[in-house]
């Protein structure tokens, strides 16, 4: 083979590594839409709606400013999380962090827990 050859093909090679290396990660950075309900007291289940989750777990993980929070269920475009039990009330940036990526944040506002008599 050539030179002028070997150097295509390896060029071609590279190419194709990078194109593939590109590609891995589920398609870029999460997005959440919505959150539903928007606020509620410690022990809530939430979803959270969006896309590029991916397929859940390893990294993945939702959290409450910068704290992750518990995953009942993950989709690529559902997750299904719950507030925690020892969370006080204020508004809360929620985030989806896939691997390397985080969305942008959509708040929550955790409400006292209500006493029943």
């Amino acid at each position: 083979m050539s030179r002028r050859t070997c150097a295509s093909v390896v060029l071609l090679c590279l190419v194709l590594a990078v194109s593939v290396l590109a590609g891995c990660g589920g398609g870029g950075k999460p997005t959440i839409n919505s959150i539903s309900p928007a606020s509620g007291p410690p022990m809530t289940q939430i979803l959270i709606y969006g896309s590029g989750f991916g397929e859940g777990g390893g990294m993945n993980k939702v959290e409450f400013d910068g704290n992750a929070i518990g995953i009942k269920t993950w989709s690529d475009t559902d997750i299904v999380a719950t507030v925690p039990a020892d969370m006080k009330p204020g508004t809360y940036d929620v985030t989806v962090v896939t691997g390397d990526a985080t969305s942008g944040a959509l708040p929550f506002e955790v409400t006292e827990a209500s006493s029943t008599p």
